[in-house]
């Protein structure tokens, strides 16, 4: 009965999602936007004095180092699935997933999980959505175990606890759940590490992004701000996660000693730095594939 009540209030919500999605994109640029503009009012920013080295660093090494780890966990969900996804074709469906966020739904699920599915039958496209679900489910257990584990010591017992039970039961399960479905468990070791390092470029980007902006940030604090991420991937309605990101970012500031309107500022200018990068590998991938029609 409840598994029948969250189907029907998910299909629901895609319903909705989906005959306003305008409304919801323009809705979440407007809470950026205000958001962007209130932190660095709050802040005292002035644009002129930031600091373009670290910017760069995040979108020209950084940024596409988080595409190529996302590429690579991509390829072996498929060599899990047994299937063979050279590197490219995993870099062009990621690139296309990432972009594909901007629209009010999973739209990065749903494109890796037809470039599983090639056939596309109902067998091939049910494991290529389970081995995807497995691999979120992954990622944010792995997220809130990192979490866990920085801030012990920093935040009550009672936040760290159960966040550190949780991450660990929920990865454990997961496991188990990648030995049931049929899919090799060295597969799932590389995806948890491919995930881990993941992880840690995201916390790189935000140590960069704070340098940009001429504010300093401890390490366990940048772990801790990472999780803003995952928080913001899984608002599926929000395209991108739009706002919900800076939002997060600022208010888990509140509990690691950060000014809020600082993490907020600086995890926009980490997203932004991150969309030129995706903005430039969707144009290459549009002009390429408009190229290789025009020869046919």
């Amino acid at each position: 009965m409840a598994g029948q009540i969250l189907a029907t209030t998910l299909a629901r919500a895609k319903t909705f999602a989906k005959r306003h999605r305008i409304a919801i994109f323009m809705t979440a640029l407007l809470m950026f936007l205000l958001g962007v503009a209130y932190a660095i009012h709050e802040a005292a920013i002035d644009p002129a004095d930031i600091d373009p080295g670290p910017f760069f660093g995040i979108m020209l090494i950084l940024s596409p180092l988080t595409v190529l780890l996302s590429a690579l966990q991509l390829r072996y969900a498929a060599e899990a699935l047994g299937q063979i996804m050279p590197l490219p074709s995993a870099l062009t469906v990621t690139a296309v997933a990432m972009a594909s966020n901007m629209l009010p739904l999973p739209g990065a699920y749903l494109v890796r999980t037809r470039a599983l599915a090639p056939n596309m039958t109902g067998t091939d496209i049910k494991r290529a959505a389970a081995i995807n679900l497995l691999a979120a489910k992954q990622w944010v257990a792995l997220s809130v175990l990192v979490f866990a584990v920085v801030l012990t010591g920093l935040l009550p017992g009672w936040i760290t606890v159960p966040a550190l039970v949780g991450g660990i039961a929920v990865l454990g399960l997961n496991a188990v759940l990648w030995r049931k479905s049929g899919f090799p468990v060295r597969c799932f070791g590389t995806t948890l590490a491919i995930q881990a390092a993941m992880i840690s470029v995201e916390t790189a980007r935000i140590a960069f992004a704070f340098a940009a902006l001429g504010a300093t940030l401890g390490i366990r604090q940048a772990f801790a701000l990472s999780i803003a991420a995952v928080v913001g991937s899984l608002a599926g309605m929000v395209p991108g996660g739009l706002g919900v990101r800076e939002l997060s970012a600022a208010g888990i500031a509140l509990l690691i000693a950060i000014d809020p309107e600082i993490a907020f500022a600086a995890t926009a200018l980490n997203r932004i730095a991150g969309l030129v990068v995706l903005a430039i590998a969707t144009g290459a991938i549009t002009w390429r594939a408009a190229r290789r029609k025009s020869c046919a």
